[in-house]
């Protein structure tokens, strides 16, 4: 999986208060302004596959995390770790971690919420924010029958649902790029789907985050 091949790129696992181990991919010059990039609901670190070199080679300290429950962190089964609250304490202690003393935090859909929240609770660390597409600024109806449909019984029949057909046509709605998704950014967004408890996470996300 990805950054495996990209050289100017390594990865690491960080254990958070509370004893849960997330990923950090990180690339560019220790000591130059740190980027904090934080990806959406159902996705990993790979949402930034492209910006991560592109800032390195710019002079920044780049850093991308696969949230809890997602990518390759860990998939803790209690649904209290999925509310905006505790991703945005998980966040800020990856921050704490990493020695961040200031950062750009970037955020896609949840991950702006995220960010959002981070900042608006008084976190100084946060010197600029970056919002792509970002929820938690105004209403989300497609959730309403995400929850429908995903009550808990419904747990052991995702991974018969969600195969990589199905990956391949979210992405097409998804991306804005001609030529996207490639066959490597299917692959790349199904392989930790496959993960137990990634999906459960993905549904406790759905209903648990404001």
């Amino acid at each position: 999986m990805w950054p495996a091949g990209e050289p100017s790129l390594q990865s690491r696992y960080l254990t958070l208060q509370g004893g849960a181990s997330i990923r950090v991919v990180e690339g560019g010059v220790p000591q130059g302004p740190a980027v904090l990039q934080v990806h959406g609901w159902g996705a990993c670190a790979y949402s930034y596959s492209e910006m991560m070199p592109a800032l390195a080679e710019a002079g920044y300290r780049a850093l991308a995390m696969d949230l809890p429950g997602l990518g390759l962190s860990q998939k803790p089964a209690s649904r209290g770790t999925y509310t905006t609250s505790a991703m945005a304490r998980a966040v800020a202690d990856a921050a704490t971690r990493l020695g961040l003393q200031r950062f750009t935090f970037v955020g896609h859909s949840m991950g702006g919420a995220i960010g959002l929240r981070l900042a608006l609770h008084g976190d100084r660390r946060v010197e600029k924010l970056v919002l792509i597409n970002s929820i938690g600024l105004g209403r989300a109806p497609l959730m309403a029958p995400v929850r429908l449909l995903s009550p808990r019984f419904v747990e052991p029949l995702l991974p018969l649902i969600f195969r990589e057909s199905l990956v391949r046509l979210i992405l097409r709605l998804a991306f804005g790029t001609r030529g996207r998704p490639t066959d490597e950014d299917v692959a790349q967004y199904s392989a930790p789907m496959r993960l137990p408890g990634t999906l459960r996470a993905c549904r406790l996300l759905a209903h648990h985050f404001d």
